[in-house]
């Protein structure tokens, strides 16, 4: 199971790459809108991704019914151990396609999602106070876990 896993996670990442090689070779100079890796398992409200829009280089939001990363008042990330420095969730992250296009940032093929996410979001925020926090409440993306029931 875990070799499966780690070649799901590596076609995942090289897919994640092949996404943003494409848009930054045909929409380069494209200026505004929102990157979001989408989860497989997560239910999304239309209303996410108005705020995503929003997003000047890089927001997040709580994904309901999944283990959080972060609190609000104040915002403290990591609430759970982790080695990276922004260990959040993928589903519970969006970036400025403008910010994310015009830098050489890539998603690591060989490393978890949230190991992923970190490095991108330490690419493109000096801090955690340069994170947008789109919402501290679940009331836009849902985590449900299809592998419980044997999909």
């Amino acid at each position: 199971k875990q070799w499966y896993q780690r070649r799901v996670r590596d076609l995942c990442s090289g897919l994640r790459n092949v996404a943003l090689d494409f848009m930054r070779r045909y929409y380069g100079s494209y200026k505004g809108g929102v990157i979001h890796f989408a989860n497989l398992d997560r239910v999304y409200s239309p209303a996410i991704f108005d705020k995503m829009r929003q997003v000047q280089r890089v927001g997040i939001w709580p994904t309901q019914l999944a283990r959080e990363q972060f609190k609000c008042d104040p915002l403290t990330i990591g609430r759970y151990k982790s080695r990276r420095k922004y260990p959040l969730n993928i589903g519970s992250v969006g970036f400025s396609s403008t910010a994310l296009l015009n830098s050489t940032l890539t998603f690591p093929a060989t490393i978890s999602d949230t190991a992923g996410v970190s490095g991108l979001i330490d690419g493109l925020v000096g801090g955690v106070e340069e994170l947008e926090v789109i919402s501290c409440y679940g009331q836009y993306v849902w985590f449900i876990p299809f592998q419980r029931f044997g999909y």
